[in-house]
């Protein structure tokens, strides 16, 4: 979905949502509700920061670490 999907989709301008996403510009509770709805989200999950070695599993939601293997010590 681009930013200007997104902003058709809850309402807003494009120019607003760039600036949402760029941290120029501050949602309202009700935009954030409206992002986080359109995402299937909370809202608390929009600002949840992921380490960048770590996923959830899209079936159970259990969160799992990815260990880089090195070259040369594969098993």
């Amino acid at each position: 979905m681009t930013l200007n999907q997104l902003a058709e989709k809850i309402g807003i301008q494009q120019p607003s949502m760039s600036g949402i996403v760029n941290g120029k510009i501050k949602p309202s509770l009700d935009t954030l509700e409206k992002i986080a709805s359109t995402f299937g989200v909370s809202i608390g999950e929009l600002f949840d920061e992921k380490d960048s070695n770590t996923f959830s599993c899209p079936h159970c939601g259990r969160k799992m670490k990815v260990v880089p293997i090195e070259k040369g010590k594969e098993k």
